[in-house]
């Protein structure tokens, strides 16, 4: 078992997304013009499909609730390690939590999961 802390890592990103947002809102709209709040206008006419001609893809070392939270608002395209497709073989990898009590508890159990999932994986 593989205890790991938390962490986000940006693989990469749009280059001036603001510029590139501005200018596809303005196609859309035929205005012209530097206005720092243009973004935040279309935002709040409704228009957020602007947006996602800029992008980011950030790789997030995090626990399923996080990331249950994170696919529910979705403005985004997601993909995730698969739990159904994934074998484990060298032992599960846990995600450290924020515990300033219980870590051994907490420790203890996955422990527990991790020999009871190697035994499944021995059992077929």
């Amino acid at each position: 078992m593989e205890v790991v802390k938390p962490s986000a890592t940006i693989w990469s990103i749009t280059p001036d997304a603001e510029f590139l947002i501005q200018r596809c809102g303005r196609i859309a709209h035929q205005s012209k013009g530097d206005d720092p709040d243009f973004i935040q206008k279309l935002i709040g006419w409704g228009h957020e499909s602007v947006l996602e001609h800029a992008s980011a893809t950030i790789v997030f070392l995090t626990d399923r609730g996080v990331t249950h939270e994170l696919v529910r608002h979705r403005l985004c395209a997601f993909t995730q390690e698969s739990t159904r497709h994934c074998r484990y073989n060298d032992g599960i990898r846990v995600i450290e939590p924020p515990l300033d009590v219980g870590r051994e508890e907490w420790l203890e159990g996955c422990l527990t999961a991790d020999n009871r999932y190697s035994e499944l994986l021995r059992l077929g």
